[in-house]
């Protein structure tokens, strides 16, 4: 009997182990994926820069003054190889980009539902997952995680736009691209974070901000392309001072790394 019961006993622990290493497995692989896609959309933003000459413009507006696009569609050529499906002359919520907003090609034929909560349509290509993170698992697989941080202090100051070779601050210290577990978006909504209402705490319970359910921290990329986690522990003075791109602070890399605020991806 107490043999029985110390074998039910071990095998109850081998369980609890197994199951253990496979959630740090699964961790450990979302983490790696999470990191791609920033590191993949950083690479797209650098070869629209090559293509133009400038960062895309975090919206563009309508004849009507209304945010019609989002710089996430504009850069899909440089995504994924495609077809013009998303049109540019129709707006991110209109009748033709409104089939895609929830990532799927849908039936062009029938009507669409201009809904979050229907979770996404099936179709062939899926576009919301390149600007989705697999940390942010929900229903709304829609969800845009792969943000900008939009202001006249940022590098994404609406509907203009810069050039990263005029960054005062450093390409290498300046944020171009940040996580947010925080806005329920659709990943073509012309919306991002916004400097002026977000709260630069990491993971902040105050407002908007650079978040992630990855314990190491949120994926940022920088303005000359390289990709880190921010440590949840990082100062907001400093999370601050990255997101602009000329406050004259003085930071480098290798002290942000030694400070263990940047977390650079193995």
């Amino acid at each position: 009997m107490k043999f029985r019961i110390l074998a039910a006993g071990i095998v109850i622990c081998v369980g609890m182990l197994l199951a253990y290493f496979v959630k740090v497995a699964r961790n450990a692989a979302c983490e790696m994926s999470c990191g791609n896609t920033f590191k993949f959309i950083g690479l797209a933003l650098m070869n629209y820069h090559d293509a133009y000459g400038t960062l895309p413009p975090a919206i563009t507006l309508g004849d009507d003054g209304k945010p019609k696009h989002s710089w996430r569609p504009l850069i899909l050529n440089y995504v994924v190889a495609m077809p013009p499906i998303y049109e540019l002359d129709d707006p991110w919520d209109g009748s033709k980009n409104t089939r895609l907003i929830n990532g799927h090609i849908f039936h062009f034929d029938r009507p669409v539902a201009h809904s979050k909560d229907i979770g996404p349509f099936e179709g062939p290509l899926d576009f919301a997952k390149w600007f989705h993170c697999c940390g942010h698992q929900s229903t709304l697989s829609y969800t845009a995680n792969v943000v900008a941080v939009t202001g006249p202090l940022t590098l994404w100051p609406g509907t203009e736009t810069r050039l990263l070779s005029n960054i005062p601050d450093g390409a290498s210290t300046t944020i171009l691209i940040a996580e947010t577990r925080d806005l329920n978006i659709y990943w073509s909504e012309p919306k991002d974070l916004p400097f002026d209402e977000m709260s630069f705490e990491i993971n902040s319970a105050h407002g908007p901000s650079i978040s992630s359910n990855h314990p190491a921290g949120p994926s940022i990329v920088m303005a000359d392309g390289t990709a880190f986690r921010l440590s949840p522990k990082t100062p907001a003075a400093v999370v601050r001072s990255l997101l602009t791109y000329n406050g004259g602070e003085a930071c480098t890399v290798e002290q942000l790394v030694q400070d263990e605020y940047l977390i650079p991806y193995r």
